[in-house]
């Protein structure tokens, strides 16, 4: 039961924290997308938690195909939503630079999830064939991640820095009560 207990944990964390986030306001640009990213989330668990029933029934699941297709169909949809997420402390790819920057969140976040997605297509990519079994092609892949998240993170930075209208950080921080 501990899939399903934390599966339920985290849909009821995603679901509490846009209510006792400070700039909630905000949270209404983006309320759709962030639906769509919690149920996502809880179906991709629900989905592991079905195929660890399926093989203890005694199907055979090959976890080198089902793992990376699943993950990398959550990276396409997460890819698809980024775009539509707005300047937040609580969702996001966020840095310095992109906390203090509307532009360079909204270039960092449509970057990002043009990455994602095909990052998500390499993944499911990989499961298919078999590829995500192999050492080297896991490896390849990690460093296909940690270059499109270094690239990001470098370009959050080159954004915000000729941003005319970025604001210092500590105007980005919540309202003291």
């Amino acid at each position: 039961m501990l899939l399903p207990l934390l599966t339920l944990g985290v849909y009821l964390v995603m679901l509490l924290v846009p209510r006792i986030y400070p700039g909630r306001a905000s949270y209404a640009q983006f309320r759709g997308a962030y639906s769509v990213f919690r149920l996502s989330t809880v179906a991709v668990l629900a989905l592991v938690y079905g195929f660890i029933l399926l093989w203890i029934q005694g199907m055979e699941i090959d976890v080198t195909v089902v793992v990376p297709t699943l993950v990398g169909g959550l990276f396409v949809v997460v890819g698809n939503l980024l775009g539509k997420i707005r300047p937040s402390w609580f969702v996001g790819i966020k840095t310095p630079w992109t906390l203090t920057s509307k532009l360079s969140w909204i270039k960092k976040h449509r970057l990002g999830g043009w990455l994602f997605v095909q990052m998500g297509l390499i993944f499911i990519e990989m499961g298919l064939t078999g590829l995500a079994s192999l050492a080297w092609a896991q490896m390849a892949f990690l460093a296909i991640v940690a270059i499109c998240l270094l690239w990001l993170l470098i370009y959050s930075y080159l954004v915000w820095r000729s941003d005319p209208e970025k604001t210092s950080e500590a105007r980005t921080q919540p309202a003291e009560r």
